[in-house]
């Protein structure tokens, strides 16, 4: 019986500021909300490179 070796991708994506100091610099602004969430919505380029660089004896999903 062959095993297969079945890998799941999952993209973790948004911008969090957890210092202090950066949020006093204005971190918490609308617009940088609004820019939070176009780069939630692209694909994560470190995801899509992992995936492609899995042999295809390996199920993605």
């Amino acid at each position: 019986m062959v095993k297969l070796m079945r890998i799941g991708f999952v993209a973790l994506t948004g911008l969090r500021v957890w210092d202090a100091a950066l949020l006093e610099l204005g971190m918490n602004y609308p617009a940088l909300a609004s820019r939070a969430g176009d780069i939630a919505a692209l694909p994560s380029l470190g995801l899509l490179t992992l995936m492609a660089l899995t042999p295809n004896s390996v199920a993605t999903e």
